[in-house]
């Protein structure tokens, strides 16, 4: 999902082999549905500053029913591109 630019592949591949596909810190779906609980979002926009590789966001739409997740990221070393902004829609 990110760019070299970002985060190099072999990177990326070590933190989703520890954390799984999308995740590059610990958590994962099941973390993702602790922390929604009984709330509904069903068919609801969510912002999610600081999204990383976009994990979260994809488990949102998938597993809990989000219409649109935008998902946005600072960059993570100096580089002349734009932090990159991810959209997911259900």
């Amino acid at each position: 999902m990110m760019s070299e630019d970002h985060y190099p592949p072999r990177m990326i591949a070590m933190l989703e082999a520890v954390w799984g596909e999308g995740f590059l810190s610990p958590g994962g779906p099941e973390e993702v549905a602790r922390i929604i609980g009984s709330h509904d979002i069903s068919g609801k926009a969510v912002l999610d500053i600081g999204c990383g590789a976009g994990g979260i966001d994809i488990t949102l739409v998938r597993d809990h029913g989000a219409g649109h997740v935008c998902g946005m990221t600072s960059k993570i070393r100096s580089s002349p591109m734009p932090a990159p902004l991810w959209i997911v829609r259900a």
